[in-house]
């Protein structure tokens, strides 16, 4: 019977747990299959820091850690002496996503300010702390008057003496004057409920939240759970969010709800991307600084692989084009023709002749999307490609391989549309919503919780490696399992996260609300949501009245200026207009007869006397790119022209020359 064995390896476990040996197993394990990657994050660390110091360079995360490292190390008249100025009066806005670093290292100077009839105002809301993964710290502001902390700091308990004398407790607002009084009364009850789901320590986060309604108007809630079976295979977050978006659109804009009064909030860039092609894709304008961004555009990436591939011709580029092209079309057998990418690309631009490098970029790039087939009136992403193209031409010159390099560092990021006005819907993240009010929010995923790998964590490991004060882990349940404190931690402040993101996304509106929760979350603020509202899957609630939009405040009117029409002679005016470069022309040159008279000019500025010719034009050859040829061929024809009889007199022995005068001041 395997019974007795069971019994006696579950014995042997448990054992092991009591002793704990199997702790320290776990986490030997842990520290064990991070330790490499450890290791070479420390090593780039050190590298990084080199160069750095060879370079002169300070990164703007350098410099908080040297100032609180100087500030907790030195007195405060001291630092005030070295300041030149005596700061009596301090004022900390959206105290809770301050980091615990920035807190020490003003504290000395705060305290000191407070033991001399100085101040200090601090305000936030720990409710909307979301910005932890910058650091922030909420826990520093719901412990006030206590030092959050204080251990890590030094003379932190005369600092924790002094703020808890000085401390005068306010009471918080509570008056909302954004919100409508149904969503109020909404967020009210919703989120006092929820405080009962967090660990005990932190609650108070979320004490006295109820707040009274100012505005005059009901408002609207609307929320929806979706089906757990909607979803796909390997689909992380729920499909049938970007359909609810856009029926909460039109709802709105049957009631007389302009697009720019709508805002869609969601948690990550990919859920924006995915809400923001469906508006698009259903007759919505959409400006979305997260999710619109050029490099999305499968189109797009082929036009910049292919350009890439004609300037810069090897194998690496000419295989991506390839791969991209194929994206597009799905028609065509991407295992016939010939197996070599370049080759395939040559034959490729065999059927386009008119794509060639000795294009203009502007004319190259749109060659290159006709022979792709699309067009930059029907794609908004094709159109801000050539927009991007352009303004670096305005900006930087004709210069294709330039330009490679400005998509690769920037251009690729950049948005769709630039701006909003009141015919686009706004999609963007949480984090960016924070400090904003809409008209409508449509909140799609408000389950707030990211499916996915976790971010690995720091350790206390001295238990399994002296040598190692702490080591980064990946979390799992085997060690959550085990209580290691850091995990645990991070688990309960988690939970704290994804309530407060939906705190912020849920006090975003002024006249409607419109959430979307996935029926198949068992977890998270989302699924604790669910419970209290008694949301089933397929369930749909609604709260307060759905009324026809407000009227709008007149737009206060602007002074315009009619400018008159130029008439233009009616006959045609000759022009003659090269649309390609000449066969030798160079990109990065495209006026070399200018470029060499700049070069002359720039030699006859250092030159008074013919004796100074050859110093002059060693020092200007290398900045006009000049190579051997063309620099003999520079300075012959100048010497011949300062040696002749006509020039004499203005460049001969013994008289002063003055170059680069200025005849008329």
């Amino acid at each position: 019977s395997l019974a007795p064995l069971f019994r006696d390896t579950i014995q042997g476990v448990e054992d092991l747990r009591a002793t704990g040996e199997l702790r320290r197993h776990a986490v030997a394990c842990a520290v064990l299959r991070d330790l490499l990657p450890s290791a070479a994050l420390h090593l780039l660390d050190d590298r990084l820091d080199a160069i750095k110091r060879e370079e002169g360079v300070t990164f703007f995360s350098d410099l908080v850690k040297k100032v609180a490292s100087i500030v907790q190390r030195e007195p405060a008249p001291f630092l005030y002496e070295r300041l030149g100025e005596r700061y009596r009066h301090f004022l900390i806005d959206e105290f809770q996503d301050t980091s615990l670093l920035q807190w020490h290292a003003l504290l000395p100077l705060i305290t000191n300010a407070l033991s001399s009839d100085g101040s200090a105002l601090l305000v936030g809301d720990a409710k909307q702390a979301i910005y932890r993964w910058r650091n922030g710290e909420a826990r520093q502001f719901t412990a006030l008057p206590r030092l959050f902390g204080k251990e890590r700091m030094a003379d932190g308990e005369e600092h924790e003496a002094i703020l808890e004398r000085e401390y005068r407790h306010t009471a918080p607002l509570a008056e909302n004057y954004r919100s409508a009084r149904a969503i109020i009364r909404f967020n009210n009850e919703l989120f006092d409920a929820l405080r009962g789901t967090l660990p005990d320590k932190y609650r108070n986060v979320y004490a006295d939240l109820a707040q009274r309604g100012v505005q005059e108007h009901e408002g609207h809630v609307e929320l929806v759970c979706f089906a757990p079976d909607d979803h796909e295979a390997g689909q992380t977050d729920a499909p049938h969010a970007p359909q609810f978006a856009a029926g909460a659109v039109n709802a709105c804009a049957a009631d007389g709800f302009m697009p720019g009064d709508i805002a869609v909030l969601v948690r990550t860039k990919a859920q924006g991307r995915a809400i923001a092609e469906h508006l698009v894709a259903s007759g919505h304008q959409v400006v979305s600084p997260d999710g619109l961004t050029l490099q999305s555009d499968v189109t797009v990436r082929a036009a910049i692989a292919v350009l890439r591939w004609i300037h810069l011709p090897d194998d690496v580029s000419a295989a991506q084009a390839v791969q991209l092209l194929a994206m597009i079309d799905a028609t065509t057998d991407p295992l016939s023709g010939p197996a070599n990418p370049a080759q395939r690309m040559k034959t490729w631009q065999e059927a386009s002749p008119e794509i060639h490098a000795r294009k203009p970029l502007l004319a190259l790039l749109h060659a290159i999307i006709r022979a792709i087939g699309a067009d930059p009136a029907r794609n908004a992403f094709v159109l801000g490609l050539v927009n991007e193209a352009l303004l670096f031409i305005q900006e930087h010159g004709d210069s294709a391989t330039r330009f490679i390099d400005h998509w690769t560092r920037v251009a690729a990021r950049r948005s769709v549309s630039a701006s909003g006005d009141d015919r686009t819907i706004r999609v963007m993240t949480v984090h960016a919503s924070k400090g904003l009010q809409f008209p409508v929010v449509i909140v799609p995923y408000a389950d707030m919780d990211v499916r996915g790998p976790r971010d690995r964590l720091w350790i206390d490991a001295r238990g399994v490696a002296q040598e190692l004060p702490a080591a980064l882990v990946r979390p799992g349940k085997t060690l959550e399992a085990l209580g290691i404190p850091e995990l645990l931690e991070e688990t309960e402040l988690t939970q704290v996260d994804q309530l407060d993101l939906l705190y912020v996304a849920f006090t975003r509106p002024e006249h409607r609300l419109y959430a979307g929760f996935d029926g198949g979350r068992k977890s998270g603020a989302g699924a604790a949501a669910r419970a209290i509202l008694g949301l089933a899957p397929g369930d749909k609630r609604e709260y307060g009245m759905r009324l026809p939009a407000p009227a709008r405040k007149p737009r206060k009117e602007e002074n315009t200026v009619e400018l008159a029409i130029t008439e233009f002679p009616h006959a045609p005016v000759p022009l003659a207009i090269r649309s390609e470069a000449p066969p030798h022309w160079d990109p990065s040159d495209p006026d070399p007869f200018r470029s060499h008279g700049n070069a002359m000019h720039a030699v006859l500025a250092r030159v008074h006397t013919l004796s100074d010719l050859p110093t002059a034009m060693e020092m200007e050859a290398g900045a006009w790119g000049l190579d051997a040829p063309e620099k003999k061929k520079l300075h012959d024809k100048l010497a011949l022209l300062l040696a002749s009889p006509e020039l004499e007199p203005f460049f001969g022995q013994g008289l002063h020359v003055r170059t680069e005068a200025t005849l008329i001041d």
